[in-house]
């Protein structure tokens, strides 16, 4: 969630979840800015807190030896939709723990960092990330082009979380209570936010800001972007990427297996399987699931509860229905009945590959006999029992 309520916007465009150019092109409509990963690193060095996209606009970072402007330019993302720019666009699915700043001990700026970077070492491609304080105009807007950007880019903030050419990378995570307690105790500790008093960005002390620490998996926005970015064809694309500090480690393989570039899988091959354990994949849910699961998320606004019901709805109708292939890693039983629910709607589809999904042999029975309304249905699965692996 943001800052505050977005104003009535103009008639929105539509944006194909399929199709490269329309990523591209709703960027450019809402002037969204997405962060390079080699300003991440230089915030992380410095110990800097992510600013707001009015200040991130003039930051500045060096990439491959040259200066350049911390945020993706129009231009640049017109190449990389042509296909002449090779880049991956990562989404960050996060819970705001303060109204003026939603990372103010940078705890998702590490995570952020970590994970980006395993990437960054994996291949050649740029890495842009769409943080939304960093990438929306934040209160206060004080120009007209400000608002019209917010306004469009709420429009349509599924297409970053759904878009078949995005990643979305998920920080569940609060700032542990050891590291927020010492923060709020060290009056030297500041945290840059716009102070509406002077109208400017001050440096100012975490107890002065409103706190809010309702966990992520609570919060009714953070529940329909994990669905949304459920909705893309290979599950590889969402991950959750702070698991390492919840499990007590803080090593990059550790929290990462899942979202672990290919190249570096294959060297921990091992520790993956048994990360396979802790980290898991997620499917998406039937409409009617996902209403039952909104039965206790929090809102700000509770008006928004429909608005996010009747989004998920529509995307997971209009990615679904239209869905042929589809490669699902890592599923515990829970997201296995989610699919076996959902199947029916997969109307297209015409193969399924299961890799590492965790059931017993009921399980898998339900689960044959939901893939039986995909008439023409190919299966290749890889299938972790109580007892024994077993391949179908």
């Amino acid at each position: 969630a943001l800052l505050e309520d977005t104003p009535e916007a103009p008639p929105e465009a539509t944006y194909d979840l399929r199709v490269k150019e329309d990523l591209a092109k709703f960027l450019q409509d809402a002037n969204i800015g997405l962060v390079r990963a080699e300003y991440l690193y230089k915030l992380r060095h410095s110990r800097t807190p992510l600013p707001r996209r009015q200040e991130a606009e003039h930051a500045v970072c060096e990439v491959r030896g040259e200066e350049a402007s911390a945020l993706v330019t129009h231009v640049e993302l017109s190449e990389w939709a042509a296909g002449r720019v090779d880049a991956l666009i990562c989404s960050v699915s996060h819970a705001w723990e303060t109204r003026e700043h939603p990372d103010p001990c940078r705890f998702q700026l590490r995570q952020l960092v970590n994970c980006v970077s395993l990437y960054d070492a994996a291949y050649h491609d740029d890495i842009w990330v769409f943080y939304d304080y960093a990438s929306l105009f934040q209160f206060e807007r004080q120009r007209e082009e400000e608002e019209r950007s917010f306004r469009l880019a709420m429009q349509n903030m599924q297409v970053l979380y759904a878009h078949q050419y995005s990643f979305t990378f998920r920080i569940e995570s609060l700032t542990p209570d050891a590291v927020w307690q010492a923060a709020l105790q060290d009056s030297s500790f500041k945290v840059p936010v716009f102070h509406q008093a002077s109208g400017a960005v001050q440096q100012l002390p975490l107890k002065a800001l409103v706190e809010n620490r309702v966990p992520y998996g609570d919060r009714g926005w953070c529940r329909g972007e994990v669905q949304w970015s459920c909705a893309r064809n290979r599950t590889a694309q969402h991950q959750r990427i702070d698991a390492g500090d919840q499990l007590g480690r803080d090593e990059p393989w550790s929290w990462s297996g899942c979202c672990m570039p290919i190249t570096l899988r294959n060297k921990k091959k091992s520790r993956f399987r048994h990360l396979a354990l802790e980290l898991k994949g997620k499917v998406p849910m039937s409409p009617a699931a996902f209403e039952e699961l909104m039965a206790d998320a929090r809102f700000t606004h509770r008006s928004d509860k429909e608005a996010v019901c009747q989004l998920q709805a529509k995307i997971f109708h209009d990615k679904v229905s239209a869905c042929e292939e589809a490669v699902l890693e890592n599923l515990p039983a829970e997201e296995v009945r989610h699919l076996a629910e959902s199947l029916k709607f997969y109307k297209r589809l015409r193969a399924l590959r299961l890799i590492n999904i965790f059931i017993d042999k009921e399980q898998a029975k339900a689960l044959g006999e939901a893939a039986v309304c995909c008439v023409e249905l190919q299966v290749k699965a890889k299938v972790f029992g109580s007892r024994a692996e077993q391949y179908s």
